[in-house]
């Protein structure tokens, strides 16, 4: 009798010791800075901690009512998350940068690191580790298109073009034709009404140049008052 209270009591001890510490990680999980989310083979989500709920703007209530096809995963990217979850499911480990879908429509960019886990019932299921690089993806955006445009007429600059000449060498892009143009007389309207009417000049030749040539066609301000456009 007494060897069967022992048990009994080590059994109650060891159960109550296993929820205490099922409770401290939960809530450990829940203040982390990062999103986590659980989800399973069909990628129906089944659990998110509070990060997931800044991140998505959906209420954990919404998100664990609902798969990540129908609230996290914008349309065009669906198939890409199917082959991912598959490649998730095989063994791979994925780290990798998407867009995301969030409440409100809006387009985020979120880092992702995903694996396959044994979930309670012993299925397989996908944890996924997930902070928000938007505000980084802009800013790389940013300098990018500050790189290869010019900051006056918002044109293609002189180092976009000479990139982009590269990769018109092929046959299948020729022949193409080439305009150059300059504006006459830019020095004299600076040095008579000054350099700000100059820029004026310089960006409605550019919105003309724009205006009368087809999308397809490479408008770049080459330097000074000097124009190029290639047309394929």
């Amino acid at each position: 009798a007494k060897s069967l209270i022992e048990n009994s009591l080590e059994i109650f001890y060891q159960n109550n010791l296993n929820n205490n510490l099922r409770q401290y990680y939960s809530r450990l999980i829940d203040i982390l800075p990062v999103g986590v989310m659980i989800e399973d083979a069909e990628g129906k989500i089944l659990k998110v901690n509070k990060a997931m709920e800044d991140i998505t703007g959906y209420s954990r209530e919404q998100l664990l009512k609902s798969t990540v096809f129908e609230t996290l995963v914008p349309e065009n990217q669906k198939d890409l998350a199917e082959k991912n979850i598959k490649n998730i499911l095989e063994g791979k480990v994925l780290t990798h940068e998407l867009p995301s879908a969030n409440s409100r429509g809006e387009e985020r960019f979120i880092r992702l690191q995903e694996r396959k886990i044994t979930l309670p019932n012993n299925d397989a299921g996908i944890v996924s580790i997930q902070s928000d690089i938007t505000d980084k993806i802009k800013s790389e955006e940013k300098i990018k298109y500050a790189s290869y445009h010019d900051s006056l007429t918002d044109l293609y600059n002189r180092s976009y073009l000479e990139k982009k000449i590269q990769s018109l060498k092929k046959t299948d892009k020729l022949p193409l034709a080439v305009i150059m143009a300059d504006i006459n007389g830019l020095k004299l309207i600076n040095d008579t009404y000054g350099h700000h009417k100059g820029d004026l000049l310089l960006k409605k030749m550019a919105r003309v140049l724009e205006k009368t040539c087809r999308d397809s066609d490479l408008i770049a301000r080459w330097g000074g008052d000097e124009f190029v456009i290639i047309l394929p």
